[in-house]
């Protein structure tokens, strides 16, 4: 791997086309190691955002493309920066101003919705989404802080995108990438003050939008499939970070009368791809109006039928997380009947006795 690291950071002039398959070579090699040199990284990341932001005509879209897959490795492998994210660099700063521009240019931002991969100018709208994800993944907000407007434009064309996936306009495996944008987007607008007030309205008007295209989207669609499943995961945590952030409320009544029971039927249908939306709906659960009589023992089943030991510690946050919600002063309804609760703690306290068990 040194040798391919060597030669990226020795020379001084790349193509993009050219560095694009060396990128590829060092990120098949980084994938082996175990243990990641962020130095090294630096450089790496520093070289290719200088390129990019050199070429004055439409860059290269391979070099786009494997900076995106880089960083996403880099991503999976950094458990070590669990609970912090990277510090801002000069490269991400570049990277964001070469995004910026390409989504400013009319050929890339007007390009027609297509699932078709010959559409050229149109390639370039879902790798700039999926690049800008793995940015905001590893540095946080902070990647919007010298360029508080750069979040209003990415966040309204990410949700323009977000609409036509969802009628169909182009592939649906691009809503994963912008249910993960739109989850950063409203981190940022409730704990971040990167906006100022007026500008805060714009993003906070965005992600309604957004909200209502996957209410819309969840109650009209009867796609069941093993793939789509994965695909509409992150688009739930959006709905039910928005949710917990008070948004229930700017929603349509249209959507909201019946949006628990669509949700519910969402995330137990997920349950053996991802208990992810389980564990959101477990956080909101108190403030949707109009759940199921049987809303507890469907998900207390669902969690017993599939509860192993690789998503124990899982099974049991979401328990835990839905007796702390509906205990105490939580007014509770028909959905919420003491003996399915009384389930709740009963299976709660099964798994972590067989937990202390097993310790012994």
């Amino acid at each position: 791997m040194s040798s391919v690291y060597n030669l990226i950071v020795s020379q001084k002039t790349w193509s993009g086309d050219q560095l694009a398959i060396h990128l590829f070579a060092y990120k098949e090699l980084l994938s082996l190691v175990k243990e990641l040199d962020m130095s090294q990284i630096d450089e790496i990341m520093d070289v290719t955002s200088i390129c990019l932001k050199k070429e004055n005509e439409l860059p290269s879209l391979d070099l786009l493309r494997v900076s995106a897959e880089l960083l996403s490795l880099i991503e999976g492998k950094a458990g070590v920066f669990i609970g912090k994210k990277l510090i801002q660099k000069n490269w991400s700063i570049n990277f964001r101003i070469v995004i910026r521009r390409l989504l400013q240019t009319p050929a890339i931002a007007q390009a027609t919705p297509s699932t078709s991969k010959e559409a050229f100018p149109g390639q370039y709208l879902p790798v700039l989404f999926e690049l800008s994800d793995e940015l905001v993944s590893l540095i946080g907000s902070n990647w919007f802080e010298s360029d508080p407007d750069f979040l209003l434009l990415l966040s309204a064309m990410s949700s323009i995108r977000l609409r036509e996936v969802f009628h169909k306009q182009t592939s649906i495996k691009e809503a994963f990438v912008h249910g993960r944008l739109h989850c950063h987007f409203a981190r940022c607008g409730e704990y971040d003050n990167i906006l100022p007030d007026d500008r805060a309205t714009l993003l906070c008007r965005t992600l309604r939008e957004s909200a209502i295209y996957t209410c819309e989207y969840y109650h009209n669609s009867e796609e069941n499939s093993d793939d789509w499943k994965k695909v509409i995961i992150s688009t739930f945590q959006f709905l039910c970070i928005y949710i917990d952030f008070g948004g229930l409320v700017t929603l349509p009544s249209e959507y909201t009368k019946n949006l628990g029971e669509v949700l519910l039927r969402l995330a137990v249908s997920c349950c053996e791809i991802s208990l992810v939306p389980l564990e959101c709906l477990a956080k909101v659960i108190c403030e949707l109006p109009f759940l199921p009589s049987t809303t507890l023992d469907t998900i207390t089943d669902a969690l017993r039928q599939c509860n192993n030991k690789t998503n124990e510690e899982d099974v049991v946050r979401i328990l835990d997380t839905l007796h702390v919600q509906l205990q105490g002063s939580v007014p509770r309804g028909k959905w919420c009947p003491a003996i399915s609760l009384h389930r709740v703690a009963e299976l709660l306290q099964q798994i972590k006795s067989g937990q202390e068990y097993a310790k012994q």
